[in-house]
C-alpha cells in the first residue's frame, strides 16, 4: 500500500510531483554536463527511428519494443 502511494506521488519524468510540478522550482533544474545514457532506451530508440523511417511502418496499436540482452551470448564484441 505505501509502494502504491510512493508511486501515485511520482511523475513520469521520475521525480515526486510535489518537486516537479511545484512553479516555485521553475529554474532549478538543470542536466548535467555528463549526461547518462541508457542503453536499452538507445536500442529502442533507434529501431523505432528507423522503422519511422520507413513509408509503409504503421505501429500496432499499443505495440512495446522490447529488448533483449545479449553480451556473452556468443561475442563479447556487439559488432561483430
Amino acid at each position: 500500500m505505501a509502494y502504491t502511494i510512493y508511486l501515485d506521488g511520482m511523475c513520469s519524468c521520475g521525480w515526486p510531483m510535489v518537486i516537479c510540478r511545484d512553479p516555485d522550482n521553475d529554474g532549478w533544474f538543470e542536466l548535467p554536463e555528463k549526461v547518462s545514457v541508457c542503453q536499452v532506451q538507445a536500442v529502442i530508440d533507434r529501431e523505432a527511428k528507423e522503422r519511422r523511417g520507413n513509408a509503409n511502418y504503421e505501429p500496432e496499436a499499443g505495440e512495446i519494443l522490447n529488448v533483449i540482452y545479449t553480451r556473452g551470448a556468443e561475442s563479447e564484441d556487439p559488432d561483430d
